[in-house]
């Protein structure tokens, strides 16, 4: 699992010998990046509810990275799936190690995990993205080409591909062993807010702050469909894992499901009631939806109906939505899904009742 912070640190903890059922954490620094892997065979957009312990410890050259022992305590921690949400008590649990790296020189605002483990990519506020190395346990290459800063970067699915979008109003295609852009894809009018790999990586998706969707063919470069519908800027996107639907969200309480091989709108789901900042279909199957928002709530959406003719697209949220489930206090910044389904979320931790932190601006 890995974490980007405001302070440009990233956290890397190891899960592989360690149960699914995650002890609470809990960290001063706002949480502004996530990804994770459960699976030593495949890797997964995986955000969790952990909320990490600040420890202080000796300075660091930046590039580099320690493991720190986390302390053992009483901790509380609770675990939820499709069919319930059970609270848990243990005694004393043993904490994964974990690693830190340092490097950006501004705030993480996003971190994504290669197809095979060996590399994880951040991108900052410092108008870069560095490449981190689990073997070597350091930042192995800096990329820089945007003029502004860099809201996201994720890894294709297969190979070692991988594409950022910025406030410049564009998104770049990357190879691990090419120093420039591969590809630039331009057409949006304001931030490039998220980009993501159609799952048979011949396309790219983007979302931005002119409240529009495109797909982008990586092939030639151009744009193959533009998608209209939203009425505020799209901060999420989703793949169904067949690659015939793809989700979007954003700035607005509406989620929209697009059928990508007619361009049109197949559906939209309505219940949310602030800023819906991530979209996480299930594995597999794609047959569920997961929503998390700002408004404090995970919403569960079946849509494996979506786009046959019988729906209409403007009126499917009273059947489709399956359950929600809402935190005391907590807005939800990413949801994700494990390889086995495991059904995970993060927000920003704040004791007692201390005000929100004065956002960044992409937040």
């Amino acid at each position: 699992v890995a974490t980007g912070y405001q302070d440009g640190s990233i956290r890397c903890w190891s899960l592989r010998d360690t149960k699914l059922l995650l002890p609470s954490l809990s960290h001063a620094h706002s949480i502004d990046a996530f990804a994770g892997s459960l699976s030593s065979s495949a890797v997964h957009k995986l955000p969790t509810t952990l909320e990490f312990s600040q420890l202080g410890g000796p300075a660091r050259q930046p590039g580099t990275s320690e493991s720190i022992p986390l302390l053992s305590s009483e901790k509380s921690y609770s675990v939820g799936n499709l069919k319930e949400a059970a609270q848990y008590h243990m005694p004393r649990p043993q904490y994964p190690r974990y690693k830190v790296f340092l490097g950006h020189t501004a705030p993480t605002l996003s971190v994504s995990f290669s197809y095979d483990e060996e590399f994880l990519a951040s991108s900052s506020s410092d108008l870069s993205v560095r490449i981190w190395s689990f073997r070597a346990s350091t930042s192995i290459a800096t990329y820089r080409a945007h003029r502004f800063p860099i809201w996201d970067v994720s890894f294709s699915p297969h190979g070692h591909y991988f594409v950022t979008s910025s406030m410049d109003k564009s998104a770049r295609l990357w190879r691990l062993d090419v120093p420039h852009p591969l590809r630039l894809f331009v057409g949006h009018l304001d931030d490039v807010n998220i980009a993501r790999f159609h799952p048979n990586c011949h396309y790219v998706a983007t979302g931005s702050s002119d409240k529009s969707v495109r797909l982008y063919d990586i092939r030639t470069g151009r744009p193959a469909r533009l998608f209209c519908g939203h009425t505020g800027s799209v901060m999420s996107l989703a793949f169904s894992p067949d690659g015939r639907l793809l989700a979007s969200s954003g700035e607005d309480p509406d989620i929209c499901i697009w059928d990508l091989a007619s361009g049109k709108l197949a559906g939209k789901l309505s219940g949310h009631t602030d800023q819906v900042s991530s979209l996480a279909f299930s594995q597999h199957d794609g047959e569920i939806l997961v929503s998390g928002s700002v408004d404090q709530s995970v919403r569960v959406w079946e849509v494996s109906g979506i786009g046959s003719n019988d729906n209409s697209p403007e009126n499917l949220s009273d059947t489709l939505c399956k359950a929600t489930w809402r935190t005391k206090d907590t807005p939800l910044f990413s949801v994700g899904f494990s390889q086995y389904n495991l059904l995970t979320a993060i927000g920003p931790y704040r004791p007692g009742n201390q005000p929100d932190p004065e956002p960044l601006a992409h937040e």
